[in-house]
Order: structure tokens, then sequence, then C-alpha cells
């Protein structure tokens, strides 16, 4: 069999974005949900029921804290959940609109 050669551009590729992960990058657990977040990245979770605008969070990776800012409150659109059963003229229809909430990652420190 004839041994095929990796190209080393897709190698040094690799090592150049697992070197730029590692630099601002931190794990945040909200609302029961883990989030890899960077700074100044908008994320979407789940509503948050308090009044402070800002929170200090651990970081799961390090030592480090991360800053967020609370921007509001974003409906998502609707979704439609139907039941049916064949032949017997059985559908129920049901909808809701998940409220989430919009957050801004301001600095890890």
């Amino acid at each position: 069999m004839a041994k095929t050669k990796i190209p080393l551009k897709i190698i040094s590729r690799k090592t150049e974005v697992k070197k730029s992960l590692n630099t601002d990058v931190a794990a945040v657990n909200l609302c029961g949900k883990q989030y890899l977040v960077r700074e100044g990245q908008f994320i979407e979770v789940d509503k948050i029921k308090t009044k402070e605008k800002t929170q200090n969070i651990p970081d799961l990776l390090s030592d480090k804290k991360v800053h967020i800012k609370i921007i509001g409150e974003v409906k998502k659109p609707k979704i439609i959940i139907l039941k049916f059963k064949n032949k017997t003229r059985y559908k129920r229809f049901k909808g809701f609109r998940p409220v989430k909430t919009k957050i801004l990652v301001e600095k890890i420190a």
C-alpha cells in the first residue's frame, strides 16, 4: 500500500485554532446549562429571574470570573406541538412562545 502524506498546512491550521481557543474562552454555568463564551459575545439563555443587571459568574475551566450584563428578554418564535392519531379523528394542537434572556459577556478576568 502507498502511504499518504498529510499536508503540513492542514496540521498548522489545527494548532492555530487550538491556541486561539485557549486564550479568551470561558465555560459558564447558567440556568443549569453550560455555555462556552468569549468576550463581547451575545448569548441567549433560558429566562433568568434576577433584578441585577450585572453579575460575576465563576469560570468552570479556571479560577477566573466572567462579568456578564443582562440586556433584556427576547420572545422566540412560537413552537407548535401537534398530537395526531390515525383513523380516530383525534387531533390536539398546543403551542407556546419561549422567553429567553439576552446576555452580553463583558470581560473575562
